[in-house]
């Protein structure tokens, strides 16, 4: 998973930042998050509607992402789409791919969490890679978010790279480069303009995946922390 996560062939259903404190203002009428980012060494602050119920905040990723949310639920987080969501194998190039080759589930899953969470108002984009794939790209990136942006108007979307992994341990799915890779095409999309920059996940020391890539519980607790620490 930082690489996509898994051989894509998942079907079952079940990168550094540093987010600054999250501060909650009320209104009459409605209440705001206020995210403070510094991620790639910059500083944003994006109003971020709450919801009381869960949901508002949607996904797009691969199954690293889903062990990230399984961990978000797991340490009492309720905003984010479920996690059961069968995004195994999701990288970048996959999602874009996904836009015009009907059949393939990625838009699928998106779209039928996004039908059941008409209230999502922000999505976290995770963005994953496989070793050597040529497809998880800049440009390849800008598709998605094409995509995400024509299918939910007006959504904040916040960017995170894979998870990097701490102690000199290489992800074989991801290959040695590909958390870097995956922090080089968020910084250009942050650049841009047109995201957000999102919070930090990991470092990942080996005691804390399954398998050398995916999140096991202490895993998840990681990641699942720093997602509620960011958005709340």
């Amino acid at each position: 998973m930082a690489a996509c996560g898994d051989g894509g062939a998942d079907t079952s259903v079940p990168g550094p930042i540093l987010a600054g404190p999250v501060e909650t203002s009320t209104t009459t009428t409605t209440t705001t998050i206020e995210v403070k980012t510094t991620q790639l060494e910059d500083t944003a602050t994006t109003p971020l509607p709450a919801e009381d119920g869960p949901g508002s905040i949607g996904f797009v990723g691969c199954s690293m992402s889903r062990g990230a949310v399984a961990g978000y639920e797991l340490v009492g987080g309720t905003r984010f789409w479920p996690e059961r969501i069968g995004y195994g194998g999701g990288s970048i190039g996959r999602w874009a791919s996904a836009i015009t080759n009907e059949g393939t589930r990625y838009w699928e899953e998106f779209e039928r969490e996004l039908v059941a969470h008409p209230d999502t108002r922000a999505v976290w984009w995770n963005l994953c890679t496989f070793k050597g794939s040529n497809a998880d790209s800049y440009d390849s990136a800008v598709e998605v978010l094409d995509e995400i942006e024509s299918r939910l108007p007006g959504v904040v979307v916040y960017v995170s790279a894979q998870p990097a992994y701490g102690g000199g341990h290489v992800c074989a799915l991801a290959g040695e480069g590909g958390p870097a890779l995956m922090d080089e095409v968020a910084r250009r999309l942050v650049d841009d303009g047109r995201v957000e920059a999102g919070p930090a996940m990991g470092p990942l020391a080996a005691s804390e995946t399954s398998d050398g890539c995916h999140v096991n519980d202490t895993g998840k607790e990681l990641l699942g922390g720093q997602l509620l620490e960011f958005f709340g």
